[in-house]
């Protein structure tokens, strides 16, 4: 990943961090995902860089998945994780420790930042839903598509080009 790509994602990340509630690495996962595809489907790129695969629960960024176990310096410092009580277990909060550069970014990815996190903002990652004929259900088909990549392409082949819609959040 280039520098400005990492930049790019690090400060994404502190943007949804800030930006929406119940920010936990599985939602900023997803997020990314629509940030990076609506991106690409406006303008033939992405935001960050990354490839995604298509997992059970959603579409995965594979190296920032890793990184989240195994951080390296610059993501150790850019954010930490606060535990929540939930039911019976914690749900891991991402905490920011520094603030967002907005330069980084170009005016149509600042505005693609802000969509997403206002679409998404009070939503769990678990009440993200996947939308048939999204472009992580045309590469997950039931399983047989597992851990295959999810080609960007497809944002710009879908009606719903992430396959994500804000379900309505459930009671907690």
């Amino acid at each position: 990943m280039s520098a400005p790509d990492r930049e790019k994602l690090l400060n994404a990340i502190i943007f949804f961090a800030k930006n929406t509630r119940h920010c936990s690495k599985h939602k900023v996962l997803q997020l990314l995902y629509v940030l990076d595809f609506e991106h690409f489907r406006r303008t033939g790129r992405s935001v960050t860089g990354l490839e995604y695969s298509a997992w059970e629960r959603g579409p995965v960024p594979t190296e920032i998945d890793l990184e989240f176990d195994d951080p390296k310096e610059d993501f150790r410092q850019t954010i930490h994780f606060s535990p929540d009580p939930m039911w019976n277990y914690y749900m891991y909060s991402i905490l920011p420790r520094r603030d967002w550069d907005p330069t980084v970014f170009t005016p149509v990815e600042r505005d693609i930042l802000r969509e997403v996190a206002a679409q998404f903002h009070s939503l769990y990652a678990n009440d993200m839903t996947h939308h048939d004929g999204g472009a992580w259900d045309r590469v997950w088909r039931a399983g047989q598509g597992r851990y295959r990549p999810i080609p960007y392409e497809l944002a710009r082949l879908c009606d719903e080009p992430y396959g994500f819609l804000a379900a309505p959040a459930k009671q907690r």
